[in-house]
């Protein structure tokens, strides 16, 4: 979605189930957004980035506490 009003948004609210976005402007305009199911989602290709990066993380803290206890 590019655009949800024509001026600032002031107030952002969901309905208790999460499938609606409510948005309210300087305009004194309201907007209803159906939220898509998809959003949030976490695809294979992320699962394997974040995977990736707290292996790597693991691997810095490892050598950095053998070059500690190298001193």
């Amino acid at each position: 979605m590019e655009r949800v009003a024509d001026f600032a948004v002031t107030q952002v609210s969901f309905n208790p189930s999460g499938g609606y976005l409510g948005c309210s402007s300087v305009a004194n305009s309201i907007s209803l957004i159906k939220v898509d199911e998809t959003v949030g989602e976490v695809g294979l290709l992320q699962l394997a980035m974040q995977t990736r990066m707290v292996a790597i993380a693991v691997v810095f803290v490892i050598l950095a506490i053998l070059l500690y206890l190298r001193r």
